[in-house]
This record gives structure tokens, C-alpha cells and sequence, in this order.
């Protein structure tokens, strides 16, 4: 109450001085009016307390930057990847490589307590992995048998289908009336492609397949096993 009676009786003294200026003209100059307004800003005009911010002072601002990385980092990332190739490759291998941990399905080699069905359909494996107190949701998605039919004719198809599955699924959800407060990103991020390592170049598959997903996926080629190659076949 004292605090809104004091801005009262300030903007009283502000229009009396106004109306001093003016005198019988009624009209002031750009300095005049500039010293109201910079009085105007010093002065107690709302109900949260006073404004004695300057001019030329600290607002805050640039800390945006730091209040955006607490709350990412509170509220932890999401990344999707998609690994794509041929059967035996070492495709699960490898990620479970970069990452650390078995984030991917057992790779199917003899020496296995169980041998692993090969995979018959698109299969999505989502782990939260967490470091230095940084959550990342991390989403391996599995291909079929990639190449290894008889007849390989658009076998990228189902892999082509089911990314745009998902950005429509993320695209529906963002034009929704009634959104969720957070919406699930299902968004294949990467695709990492296994090019198997026989010496030979890339196969006519391999082209015809990196040409028609590099439109809806980002696209990182992976020589698999290169160890197993000579130098001149590296070459």
C-alpha cells in the first residue's frame, strides 16, 4: 500500500512539472520532454516494486544463454540413430562400441551362447543413457536383412517408408490443437550406412540406396571392418 501511494504521489509531482513546462503554450521541447521520461522511469509506477534500472545499466540479458543450457540439460536430449547394411557387418557391434554399453541387440556369431534370429522387421531400441549428470535418450533403430534377398529390387523402401512415418507422426502432433506439454521426438536424426568391406567399391545396391534416403536422413558411410582390408584395397 505505502509503495503504491508513493508512486501516486510521484506521478502527481511528474504532471505538475509537465503542466509547469508547458506553461500557457502547452507545448514542450524534445529535451523537456526527454528529462520526463528519464524522471518517469526512476520513478515508482507499478505494483512490484520501483524502477531504478538506468539507461545505460545492467538489465540481464546476456544471461539467457546460461538460464537455455540449465534447462536443456534439465530436461535432457534426444537422439535417434538408424544403422542400415547388410547382415554381419558388425553393425550392433559397432554401436555398442561408441557408446559404451549394449545399447543395441546381441550380435549373431557362432561364438554366442544363443544364436539371434535375424532381425525380420524395423526394430526401435530406446535407452537413457546418462554422464556428468547430462540424460541423453538414445534411440537405436535396427533394419531387416538389408540386401541379403535374392531379388534386392527397392529394398530401401520399408527403410524410406518408415522415416517418413515418423516425421509425420512429429509434424501431426506439432499441428495438433491439444498438444502434449512435451512431444516424443521420434525423428531418425543420423542414419549410419555399412559398406561392406570387399575391395570392390560400392555395389550398384549401395548407390541406388544412399541416392533415395540421403532426401529424408542425414547420411554417414561406414567402411564396416576395414581392419580386414590391405592398404591398397584402402586406397
Amino acid at each position: 500500500v505505502s509503495t503504491q501511494s508513493t508512486g501516486v504521489t510521484e506521478l502527481r509531482s511528474l504532471t505538475q512539472k509537465a503542466e509547469t513546462v508547458g506553461g500557457a503554450t502547452g507545448v514542450i521541447s524534445q529535451q523537456e520532454f526527454t528529462d520526463l521520461i528519464v524522471d518517469l522511469l526512476h520513478t515508482t509506477t507499478t505494483r512490484w516494486g520501483s524502477l531504478q534500472t538506468p539507461l545505460d545499466g545492467y538489465v540481464g540479458f546476456d544471461s539467457v544463454l546460461e538460464q537455455q543450457r540449465k534447462k536443456f540439460l534439465k530436461k535432457g536430449f534426444e537422439f535417434n540413430l538408424m544403422v542400415v547394411g547388410e547382415s554381419g557387418l558388425g553393425k550392433s557391434t559397432l554401436v555398442n562400441t561408441l557408446f559404451k554399453s549394449k545399447v543395441s541387440r546381441t550380435s549373431c556369431t557362432t561364438d554366442a551362447p544363443q544364436k539371434i534370429p535375424k532381425t525380420v522387421e524395423i526394430n526401435t531400441l530406446t535407452h537413457v543413457i546418462e554422464e556428468k549428470n547430462v540424460r541423453l535418450r538414445l534411440s537405436i533403430t535396427d533394419t531387416p536383412g538389408f540386401g541379403d534377398q535374392v531379388n534386392n529390387e527397392n529394398c530401401w523402401l520399408p527403410i524410406y517408408d518408415h522415416i517418413n512415418k515418423q516425421f509425420d507422426g512429429y509434424l501431426r502432433e506439432e499441428r495438433s490443437v491439444v498438444r502434449r506439454k512435451q512431444i516424443p521426438d521420434n525423428r531418425i536424426h543420423c542414419c549410419l550406412y555399412f559398406i561392406a568391406p570387399t575391395g570392390h567399391g560400392l555395389k550398384a545396391l549401395d548407390i541406388s540406396c544412399m541416392k533415395k534416403l540421403h532426401d529424408v536422413v542425414n547420411i554417414i558411410p561406414v567402411i564396416a571392418k576395414a581392419d580386414t582390408m590391405t592398404i591398397d584395397e584402402r586406397d
